[in-house]
C-alpha cells in the first residue's frame, strides 16, 4: 500500500494488484478508487504534480478477524502527507483480507472487508476503535 498510495501513480497500483491478489481479476480495489478519486480532484491524469510528494506513514494496526493461521483481516492506520506549494494531511484506515498462499501473504479473493474507521492516529477515538500503536519490527 505503502508504494502505491505514495507514487498516487494508477499504472504502478494496477501492477501491484496483479501482484499480490489471489485474483487480480476481482472487485475493485478501495486503495485504486482513493487514488482516482484524489488525481480526479487535483485535475490530474498521470500521477502527482512535479515537485509533489506523497508521505505514507504507518501509524497503527489492527487484526479484525481470523479463520486459522492462513487467512486474516488486517488493518492499517496511515498518515497520508501530500505536499506541493503548501502540505496537507489525513488519516486513512484500511483493511484486506490476507491469505496464505505459495510461502506468501496475498489480498484473498472475494469481497473486501469493511472499512477501517479513519480516526487520527494516537487518539483516545483511535484507540476506542481498536487501533494499536504501529512498532517497526
Amino acid at each position: 500500500m505503502w508504494s502505491v498510495l505514495g507514487s498516487m501513480d494508477l499504472t504502478h497500483a494496477r501492477a501491484v494488484k496483479d501482484a499480490w491478489f489471489e485474483d487480480p481479476s476481482g472487485e475493485v480495489w478501495p486503495v485504486m478508487v482513493l487514488i482516482q478519486e484524489f488525481l480526479r480532484a487535483g485535475h490530474l491524469t498521470d500521477g502527482l504534480e512535479p515537485g509533489a510528494t506523497m508521505q505514507v506513514e504507518p501509524m497503527a494496526a489492527q487484526i479484525k478477524g481470523s479463520d486459522g493461521d492462513d487467512w486474516h483481516v488486517v488493518c492499517v492506520l496511515a498518515q497520508l502527507t501530500y505536499t506541493y506549494r503548501d502540505q496537507a494531511r489525513m488519516a486513512y484506515g484500511h483493511c484486506e483480507r490476507m491469505t496464505w498462499i505459495d510461502r506468501r501473504w496475498v489480498i484473498a479473493a472475494g469481497s473486501h472487508p469493511v472499512p477501517a474507521p479513519s480516526t487520527w492516529p494516537g487518539t483516545e477515538l483511535a484507540v476506542e476503535a481498536g487501533w494499536r500503536t504501529w512498532v517497526e519490527g
